[in-house]
This record gives structure tokens, sequence and C-alpha cells, in this order.
């Protein structure tokens, strides 16, 4: 039996994994961009915030 997925869950859990927000509105059928960034902004700044702490450990 598969586990149902919400389009939230499987657009974050794609957005973690590196996939680009474009291809993730493509997927998710928005018409536009600015609505799946404004759904999901909080998971970019996570990812953003992964990324300043891996780039300080590269730097050190």
């Amino acid at each position: 039996m598969r586990k149902k997925i919400a389009f939230h869950d499987l657009a974050s859990y794609l957005l973690s994994q590196g996939f680009s927000m474009k291809v993730i509105q493509e997927r998710l059928g928005h018409k536009n961009i600015s609505t799946t960034m404004n759904l999901y902004t909080h998971i970019t700044k996570e990812l953003d915030k992964d990324t300043g702490n891996a780039f300080l450990k590269v730097k050190n």
C-alpha cells in the first residue's frame, strides 16, 4: 500500500532534495512561479541557512 502524500509535503521534500523551484512550480501546476515561491519561501530560507553553514565549514 502506498502512503498518500500532500502536495505541500511533496514540494517540501523536493526542495530539500535540491530540485529547482521552477521544476516544482511546473509539476504542481502553478501558473506563476510567484505562487510557488510565496507558498514555499519558508523552506528556501531553511535551505539557505543550511547552505550558509556548509559554506562556513568549507571556508574554515
